[in-house]
């Protein structure tokens, strides 16, 4: 699906693939999932001076007084560029933020994360959840350290906590569209390898098997983009709702993994080697998926915020 964007929209998400193209990326990733912390300050800091962490906050408490539809944009960049650092869900945490808490969050100084589950992105290195409305700083909480497949850092916190519906729908947009992004990419490396790699003297891409499952493979992630940026409008109008959250996230979710697990098999056996970055796509979609709740949790959880049994 191709996006009506304005021209402020055009310049973000330009920006931000720039940004990502010399700051992110699969040589990054690997140097991170080698650090011990994961996370790289210096880089959530020129993210926070690009504004992506002020995107949802009103312009008179400081912020850029943007919507869903500019943070998905640049979480969907993040997604094809494998930045692993929590931007989306940190962007989503922000507007209920207030006073120094907000200000130092924006500004790149805080961590502040939702704690929309137990297990939290980078509740290692953050400096205070959001929780029922509630700053509760990481003193106050246990968090179990861990590292998901791909690499990135993840803690375990030793209570649960909620967070408004609001800050729900928008980090499970932002993560939808990191999915996208993710999926996005991979195909685009498949295709590329499709019209390079020869078998019995012609390009695999000209197989019609592969032909057919790669227009398969294409569709997934134009329905998924679809639906997560029409979601996204209508969170901007004021008139989405959590079932509509939860199923965008179930469906990117879903285009993701399959996606990219069809672009692993097209690379053959060299696209399961750790040097190869296909598979790096594939483990993060994988790890994105799984966050704050996997395609079947939230299929469950639309059917029964939309009233409809479960399929």
């Amino acid at each position: 699906m191709d996006l009506l964007l304005t021209d402020e929209q055009t310049l973000l998400r330009d920006s931000a693939a720039r940004l990502l193209a010399r700051a992110a990326g699969p040589k990054k990733l690997r140097a991170l999932r080698e650090s011990n912390t994961g996370f790289d300050p210096a880089l959530w800091r020129e993210i926070a001076e690009a504004g992506w962490l002020a995107i949802l906050v009103p312009e008179s408490d400081g912020g850029l007084g943007l919507g869903a539809t500019e943070l998905c944009l640049v979480a969907e960049q993040a997604g094809a560029a494998l930045l692993t650092l929590p931007v989306g869900i940190a962007a989503a945490a922000a507007p209920a933020l207030a006073g120094s808490h907000l200000a130092d969050a924006i500004a790149g100084r805080t961590l502040v994360l939702p704690a929309l589950d137990r297990v939290v992105p980078f509740a290692n290195v953050a400096d205070a959840f959001l929780t029922d409305c509630a700053i509760v700083a990481r003193e106050r909480i246990v968090v179990t350290p861990a590292r998901l497949v791909d690499g990135s850092a993840i803690g375990t916190l030793s209570v649960g906590g909620d967070v408004s519906e609001r800050v729900r729908d928008a980090a499970l947009l932002a993560l939808a569209a990191e999915l996208v992004g993710v999926a996005g990419r991979a195909l685009a490396i498949a295709l590329d390898y499709l019209k390079v790699r020869v078998q019995f003297d012609k390009p695999i891409g000209s197989f019609q098997a592969l032909q057919h499952r790669a227009a398969d493979e294409f569709m997934e992630v134009e329905l998924a983009h679809s639906l997560v940026f029409q979601v996204a409008a209508r969170f901007d109008r004021g008139d989405a709702s959590a079932a509509m959250a939860a199923a965008a996230k179930a469906r990117a979710a879903q285009a993701a993994l399959r996606v990219c697990k069809s672009a692993l098999q097209f690379h053959g056996a060299m696209g399961y080697t750790d040097e190869h970055d296909i598979g790096l796509y594939f483990k993060r979609a994988m790890a994105l998926a799984a966050a704050f709740g996997n395609d079947s949790i939230h299929r469950r959880r639309f059917a029964r915020l939309a009233g409809i049994e479960a399929g």
